[in-house]
């Protein structure tokens, strides 16, 4: 059992669509996750388009929310809105690196493989 959270930039598609979004905005958003990261190896962290998941075991709850209030600290600060969901429940990572090693070659793919209830939960929870 994992503490899962889903957070999300508020507003990027009406951003996107009026030309207001750029690439400064993504970085304000995912420059403040890699140093949260930093600080907590103990905590997962995958990010795609403008959203984050972060994935954490019970025991580093404080570690968890420590990285969490650094995150949104630094994105008010910045005028990046985000919106966010925590749940509690299984989460499975696809960690097969047998099989990536053909595609680790490619510099135009990157993935993560990451599934479970407390993902789709939390995911639903922050919509």
């Amino acid at each position: 059992m994992s503490l899962v959270g889903f957070f999300d930039i508020l507003g990027t598609r009406e951003s996107v669509m009026s030309d207001r979004f750029s690439d400064t905005d993504i970085l304000e958003f995912v420059n403040v996750i890699g140093v949260a990261a930093g600080f907590t190896p103990h905590v997962r962290f995958v990010v795609f388009s403008d959203s984050l998941i972060v994935v954490a075991e019970p025991a580093e709850i404080p570690l968890l929310l420590r990285a969490v209030n650094f995150m949104y600290g630094n994105w008010f600060s910045e005028l990046v809105y985000v919106r966010a969901a925590i749940s509690c429940g299984d989460v499975h990572w696809v960690d097969d690196t047998s099989c990536d090693k053909p595609f680790r070659r490619l510099p135009n793919l990157v993935y993560t493989r990451i599934y479970g209830k407390g993902l789709v939960t939390a995911y639903q929870l922050e919509q």
